[in-house]
């Protein structure tokens, strides 16, 4: 008997492996992408292997309602930002009533489209918000198809939106990008293969100039019911769009024809909010130091924090515990032939384990697609 729940299923499994994130048909690759460091909690390491949110919350100063100016030689601003954790749940995952959630990422990406009233500015690895641009006929690519169209919309409200996305990219018949720009959104592909030998690997949302999303979702309809995604929305934070602005910038002026990376790139692109630099902020009565990192070197200025060195930093300075969600753990190089080892972040955690007693838990995805190759990795663990 045909069952086709069955089949569609496994029609989108085989399909999204040709979508995943990893995947990509050029054999040497590094990737861009974006790490954002919101210091609040004992440290926690969110997200997926490119798209990484780590946060802590360390205890207030006694004696301060907000921490000094001077502390650690942060930037003191004195914009209102609201953080809020940014979560996609596959829709047939279900959860016990008393199980804190992130907001929906649909909600979220609804909310700032509502809020924009000047501009947008959306990088993405690829745009997939209809099942059609993948050959699939499914329900689920409703929400999708309504932001696609909110989107669509944003240029007749008189919002200026930009779009840069990947070249190399996953191979789909996505008509998206072509919709956008028929009304009036500028969009530019970035040609990472040419510029770094990888991709634009980065996700993130700038609107007006003050609000910003930041995570693992792709604009694609299947971040919304299909996939686990985690992220970070930002409102009223206009220092940390503005920074993040200046990456999104060098997107577009890589994203010109015959465009070659600038050594060293101008002075409009440095950064004075990195991790010996960062951002102090007061949300929620919780004060907060941020600074956004970055990668390939290659692609940022000197004064911009690696996403390396946020990554190592975040795990030394762990004192407690490190959590960490990723859909591959590989100590070794992916996308080079030969492969090599790779190990400093794995060697950062079990020094972390061994050294500190810090206590690590590891979340990795295993679904019919995940390579059985990283179980040796995961049993040394």
């Amino acid at each position: 008997m045909f069952n086709r729940k069955q089949f569609l299923e496994g029609r989108m499994s085989s399909v999204y492996k040709s979508l995943h994130d990893s995947y990509v048909s050029n054999k040497g690759r590094s990737t861009s992408c974006l790490t954002l460091a919101i210091v609040v909690g004992c440290l926690t390491v969110l997200g997926i292997l490119l798209a990484i949110a780590v946060l802590e919350r360390p205890p207030l100063p006694k004696g301060h309602e907000t921490l000094p100016k001077d502390s650690g030689g942060g930037n003191f601003s004195t914009d209102q930002c609201s953080m809020a954790l940014v979560e996609s749940i596959p829709e047939h995952v279900k959860y016990k009533p008393n199980v804190t959630l992130g907001i929906p990422l649909e909600e979220v990406w609804k909310d700032l489209i509502s809020m924009a009233t000047d501009q947008m500015d959306v990088a993405s690895f690829y745009w997939t918000l209809t099942g059609e641009d993948i050959n699939v006929n499914s329900s689920s690519d409703i929400p999708g198809r309504g932001i696609l169209k909110e989107l669509q919309a944003l240029p007749s409200r008189n919002v200026s939106v930009r779009v840069v996305t990947s070249i190399p990219t996953i191979k789909t018949n996505s008509t998206d990008l072509n919709g956008l720009k028929q009304k009036g959104v500028h969009v530019r592909k970035v040609n990472f293969g040419r510029l770094t030998k990888g991709v634009l690997h980065s996700k993130f949302w700038i609107v007006d100039r003050k609000h910003v999303f930041i995570g693992s979702a792709n604009m694609d309809w299947r971040a919304l019911t299909q996939v686990k995604e985690l992220g970070v929305v930002i409102y009223n934070c206009s220092s940390l769009a503005k920074d993040l602005q200046k990456i999104f910038q060098s997107y577009w002026v890589m994203g010109k024809p015959n465009s070659s990376l600038p050594q060293p790139w101008p002075s409009e692109y440095d950064t004075d909010i990195n991790k010996h630099h960062p951002l102090l902020v007061e949300a929620d009565n919780v004060s907060s130091r941020i600074y956004l990192a970055g990668s390939p070197p290659s692609f940022f200025p000197l004064s911009r924090t690696q996403d390396l060195e946020a990554i190592l930093s975040a795990i030394s300075e762990a004192q407690r515990y490190v959590d960490v969600a990723v859909m591959e753990y590989f100590p070794t190089t992916r996308f080079e032939k030969p492969r090599r080892y790779w190990p400093f972040i794995d060697d950062a955690i079990r020094m972390a384990a061994f050294e500190r007693k810090v206590k690590i838990r590891m979340l990795i995805s295993c679904g019919r697609d995940s390579d059985p190759a990283m179980l040796p990795f995961l049993q040394s663990l």
